[in-house]
């Protein structure tokens, strides 16, 4: 038991393993590894079994196996468990996505028309494992935001979830902030209003029918999440909708106890963290989501 955890924390730490643990101390309860029991905690995630494996994992070209695909999702995962500045990390940022951003021609397994999902994906992975802070981001993004101003116009090339996803996290200079949002804002807006299949591709940004988040709670706080991020909850409508719905999931004991009928295979780089804690987990997320709102938690 952590002293100074506040009572109503107490339980779900001491029910959590170590990757869960580190997420509560610094994304809930916002203590950086300054603290001594983040620290202590940030040190125990590496001997975790399943972290230990995927780095294990990892070949000398700094990737997880032949597909950039499979570096991507295992990337973004070790993001996820807490080990971002991690040496692992950081080779696979030197070794595989700035040079794969900076060659003219990529190809990887992507055919040449679709080379835009290969940046898109290297810029998602540099945006989260340097938490929007890595100086080339800025370029790259001023591209894409080109690119989006331009689909807005003619709806030719429509915007990636990885590119979305990369420019919520990309930490832009204060007086770009109003920007950046009502560009993320407008984006969301229009696919809004497009007809799109209940089952999307898993690399284009789409907002799938209502239906289609309650079977799967998962995607449902992952948007949230990204939306909170952004600061744009409240400008978008599907967004105050996840919003409502997740207020009123939170049960009596103060913990959500969601009913997932399906999982979204395209998010499994973000969910789950640990085995057989479900509703810890995504009540966790919840609590991160208030967190970015500047909620008491």
């Amino acid at each position: 038991m952590i002293p100074d955890l506040p009572p109503s924390f107490q339980q779900l730490y001491q029910d959590s393993g170590p990757i869960l643990r580190y997420r509560i101390l610094r994304d809930v309860l916002g203590r950086d590894e300054s603290w001594i029991e983040t620290a202590s905690a940030q040190a125990a995630l590496v001997k975790e079994p399943r972290i230990q494996e995927l780095m294990d994992g990892q070949l000398a070209n700094g990737s997880f196996g032949d597909r950039l695909s499979q570096t991507v999702a295992t990337t973004l995962w070790l993001c996820e468990a807490g080990v971002e500045e991690h040496p692992t990390v950081v080779k696979v940022l030197e070794y595989v996505v700035l040079p794969t951003l900076a060659q003219d021609n990529v190809t990887w397994e992507f055919p040449e028309q679709e080379r835009r999902l290969v940046r898109d994906a290297c810029l998602h992975v540099l945006a989260r494992a340097t938490r929007g802070t890595h100086p080339l981001l800025e370029t790259y993004l001023e591209l894409i935001t080109l690119e989006w101003e331009h689909w807005l116009s003619t709806k030719q090339g429509p915007p990636t979830s990885a590119a979305y996803s990369a420019m919520v996290w990309w930490r832009c200079p204060a007086e770009r902030m109003l920007s950046k949002r009502a560009l993320l804002t407008r984006l969301l807006q229009a696919v809004e209003q497009l007809a799109v299949p209940l089952l999307p591709e898993a690399t284009r940004l789409v907002i799938p029918d209502k239906q289609v988040y309650l079977a799967e709670p998962v995607r449902m706080l992952h948007d949230l999440d990204l939306g909170a991020r952004a600061g744009i909850i409240g400008d978008v409508e599907h967004l105050q909708w996840l919003y409502d719905e997740l207020e009123v999931a939170q049960d009596a004991d103060g913990q959500w106890h969601f009913e997932q009928e399906d999982f979204p295979a395209s998010l499994g780089w973000y969910y789950p963290l640990e085995k057989n804690a479900r509703d810890r987990e995504l009540t966790i997320r919840a609590l991160m989501i208030y967190k970015l709102l500047n909620y008491d938690v």
